[in-house]
């Protein structure tokens, strides 16, 4: 470095939650533009939870468009639970997106995290959609660079506790969206700052009848 320059320190981006959309017995959600943590930007990554039953046959498989992964899509019977992410771009915001629906019961759910990212990594923590009683799953982030954003979703249909019954350690935020009954999502997450150091995360739910799990942690860079 010559004498008198400056050097250029490149700090990592703060993962916060930024936004939160939701629809329910819609075949669409709209990405929201702005919300309690200010204006959804480029480089905010967004979480999508689908969550649908039919009255009879399986839940008709959607993409949910460009640059969007799914990296869990668990059926059973009549039931289907669905999980998206993706670092948005220009096109993304307030844009209109095509979902799964299912004829009984559907819930859409947007979840969207500021940043200026440019990729993000996804790290399975396990899922199931099932009428029993779900497994126990974990997203094992130890070691995970920050920021990372841990992460679990749970589905009801039919009655019982929209609820997780295991979250250890504690979800530092939860939140849910129903059809006004215990019908719907929950979620719950975690995140990790740079200075931060991140934990194993063991998540549950209660077998209510028809239920779904699903989660893991995302590094974002």
């Amino acid at each position: 470095m010559l004498p008198g320059m400056i050097p250029i320190i490149r700090r990592r981006p703060v993962l916060a939650l930024r936004a939160v959309a939701s629809s329910v017995n819609q075949n669409t959600i709209v990405m929201p533009t702005s919300g309690t943590g200010g204006v959804v930007s480029v480089g905010d990554f967004a979480v999508m939870a689908w969550w649908s039953k039919n009255t009879s046959g399986a839940v008709t498989n959607v993409n949910a468009g460009a640059g969007w992964t799914s990296p869990q899509n668990t059926t059973s019977g009549v039931l289907r639970g669905r999980l998206w992410y993706k670092v948005l771009t220009a096109a993304d915001i307030g844009a209109t997106i095509s979902t799964q629906f299912g004829d009984a019961r559907n819930t859409n759910l947007i979840l969207v995290f500021s940043g200026g990212f440019t990729s993000a990594a996804y790290t399975a923590g396990g899922g199931q959609t099932t009428t029993g009683d779900p497994a126990s799953q974990s997203a094992n982030a130890s070691g995970a660079t920050p920021p990372v954003l841990v992460l679990g979703m749970l589905g009801v249909y039919e009655g019982g506790s929209l609820g997780f019954s295991v979250n250890t350690p504690t979800w530092g935020a939860t939140g849910a969206f129903t059809d006004g009954t215990n019908n719907g999502v929950r979620y719950g997450y975690t995140i990790y700052n740079p200075g931060q150091t991140p934990a194993d995360h063991t998540y549950d739910k209660a077998d209510t009848g028809d239920n779904w799990l699903a989660g893991g942690y995302f590094e974002l860079t």
